[in-house]
């Protein structure tokens, strides 16, 4: 059990908060907020969950990048907090404007939701926290952790009492109306029921995860929901099943197919509503409680609703896509509202403009974002038809390249946004692209091949295929003056001659190389191979210098400075850390990415490094001092 919280010092938090607030917003849709050390954060992250304020027309949506507070009327972003952990849950009080957040660090945050000023931090478990819900009089909280610790903060006397261990990790948590019941489902598929004062089981519904007959074991997720009486309880798989169960002999009544995101009841607790999807249309599904009929479906939607929230009158809900949209609707009428936009899925690549000025990144859910880097703002936002792996800015700046999931390199035109030309006639799993020095041609490997496809920028046809290879390349590059191109591969690293074909050189890496850039004198190699293996190759001397070497971390990606003195690593942990190339010493971490980082790129005079990661931003980090 631990200590109770000191009450006076919860009362002065509530009465006079802390300094700490999230900031007012009136930018673009797609910044995300700033922390220390860095210019910019270009979208607003992947989003986790959402909830609607009880009677103030607020939205709260929380992430990978923090909590976003939004009005519900006119889609306004009122204020925005980086939390430095990912947010797994939200949760508006009942009888006051505050907003509860379970964090990944295990922590449950506090903040005022109409002002952002932070009220409090609960310190609940050393592991993460994934579940939050206040009880419906508003005095108590609910949290739920990944070690499967129910707690409950009494928010009047400041105590914290651990309820029950359920040695599974809790998925979700709702009180029953009357405040004196807790349903809690957990990883293993089932949901307990348990006494809100002492926690003691009450009843266990196991039949949700007996009901699922795949043919694969259960490694679903199941979201809890009761209707407004608190007679029944509607639960939600990850395999597309709604359960309605009757809560006094814990009966399964209905079984409603095709439904994915959390269950969310109407009102006067008839209807049922969840995200629903089938082979050919992606709509919010209303089902009938009493007879399981499916009802008649929001439209519209290009994309899986994962979340959903239903305001307290019934006139508006508000949903979550798999594409990252959120948007608001009017049930009534069943149409759209408002779109919020700015939420991305995992960044891929990122890219700056030959000048300095602009700044590319990419992102699964196929959107590009062109960004103007003086006036942190958006120049376009491209959405491409489908995932984007990698882009590279063309050496005049007219240009930008993707390379798309299915194989096809897309240009596309800076200035307009329109797309120019498709290199179409290699198929394949992109994994890097770039552009020679010169601007005409445009190397590729994929994970599908071992050769390595030449094409020609102004015919968009393949010019040349470097084959010879015994296994894929992992990365590629240029040499200064474009007459060479380098790949490395599983041991191996080998220098092509562009204009024949041949290979120059095969050097034996020993590992494999997962990152390679030449030093601008032409003469040397940056290599990243497996187990944080740091190397710099003299072609010259044929001497390899190992600088560094970290089994402590998975390295993702690198990129030299123009001058040659600093190496910046991404890895699996969401830090970077910047290498002095003569030395070998850590200069700096950057630390602020909540996924793992996937592409680095630093400005051309060297004073800026772009990062995107798995969480599904860009920071522009500010190296001029460093």
């Amino acid at each position: 059990m631990r200590k109770n919280r000191n009450v006076l010092l919860l009362i002065v938090l509530l009465l006079f908060p802390v300094s700490c607030k999230g900031s007012s917003v009136e930018h673009s849709p797609y910044t995300g907020p700033v922390s220390d050390g860095a210019l910019a954060r270009i979208g607003k992250g992947i989003v986790t969950c959402l909830d609607l304020a009880p009677s103030n027309g607020l939205l709260a949506v929380g992430g990978y990048a923090g909590v976003f507070v939004y009005r519900t009327d006119t889609s306004a972003e009122i204020w925005s907090v980086d939390t430095h952990s990912i947010v797994n849950d939200l949760s508006w009080s009942a009888d006051k404007p505050i907003i509860a957040a379970g964090l990944e660090d295990g922590t449950v945050t506090l903040w005022d939701g109409e002002t952002g000023e932070q009220l409090d931090i609960l310190s609940g478990s050393s592991d993460s926290m994934k579940a939050v819900a206040w009880s419906p009089g508003g005095t108590l909280l609910a949290s739920g952790s990944g070690s499967g610790w129910v707690n409950i903060w009494d928010m009047q006397t400041g105590q914290n009492k651990e309820i029950a261990s359920l040695y599974q990790a809790v998925i979700d948590i709702a009180w029953s109306p009357s405040g004196n019941t807790l349903a809690v489902s957990t990883r293993d598929g089932y949901i307990k029921l348990l006494d809100a004062e002492t926690g003691t089981q009450v009843r266990d519904l196991v039949g949700v995860k007996e009901a699922y007959q795949g043919d694969i074991p259960w490694s679903g997720q199941v979201y809890v929901s009761w209707s407004p009486n608190g007679s029944l309880l509607a639960s939600v798989d990850t395999y597309g099943t709604a359960f309605i169960w009757d809560i006094e002999t814990g009966a399964q009544l209905q079984a409603l197919d095709s439904a994915f995101s959390n269950p969310v009841w109407s009102p006067d607790g008839e209807t049922l509503a969840a995200g629903s999807s089938s082979a050919d249309s992606q709509t919010i599904g209303f089902w009938n409680v009493h007879t399981g009929e499916a009802m008649p479906a929001l439209q519209d939607i290009d994309s899986p609703v994962e979340r959903i929230a239903w305001s307290r009158d019934g006139r508006t809900q508000v949903t979550v896509s798999h594409d990252n949209t959120i948007t608001v609707w009017d049930v009534r009428a069943g149409k759209k509202k408002h779109t919020i936009t700015g939420y991305q899925d995992r960044v891929t690549s990122v890219t700056w403009s030959p000048d300095g000025d602009s700044l590319a990144s990419a992102s699964w859910d196929g959107t590009i974002v062109l960004w103007d880097i003086e006036a942190n703002r958006p120049l376009q936002i491209i959405k491409g038809p489908r995932l984007v792996e990698n882009i590279a800015w063309s050496p005049n700046g007219d240009l930008l390249a993707a390379a798309m999931t299915d194989g096809d390199i897309v240009l596309w035109s800076v200035t307009t946004g329109e797309q120019v030309r498709i290199l179409e006639g290699y198929s394949g799993d992109p994994i890097e692209i770039t552009w020679s020095p010169d601007g005409a041609t445009i190397a590729t490997i994929t994970w599908n091949s071992m050769d390595i496809p030449l094409w020609d920028v102004q015919t968009g046809k393949i010019k040349r295929t470097l084959t010879g290879q015994d296994s894929t390349s992992l990365s590629i590059a240029w040499s200064p003056d474009g007459q060479t191109l380098t790949s490395g591969s599983h041991g191996k690293v080998i220098i092509w001659d562009v204009q024949s074909g041949e290979r120059l050189h095969i050097l034996d890496a020993e590992s494999r190389v997962w990152g390679l850039a030449w030093l601008s004198n032409g003469n040397a190699l940056a290599l990243m191979l497996d187990d944080g293996v740091i190397i710099q190759w003299d072609l010259i001397s044929g001497d390899k210098n190992q600088i560094a070497s970290w089994s402590d971390i998975n390295v993702w990606c690198m990129a030299l400075s123009p001058d040659d003195t600093m190496l910046a690593i991404g890895t699996d942990n969401g830090r970077i850390r910047l290498l002095d190339m003569q030395s070998g010493k850590i200069l700096n971490t950057l630390v602020d990415h909540m996924g793992g980082v996937s592409s680095l790129a630093w400005s051309p005079n060297g004073t800026m490094l772009a990062s995107g990661a798995y969480d599904g931003t860009t920071i522009v980090w500010d190296l001029s001092t460093k």
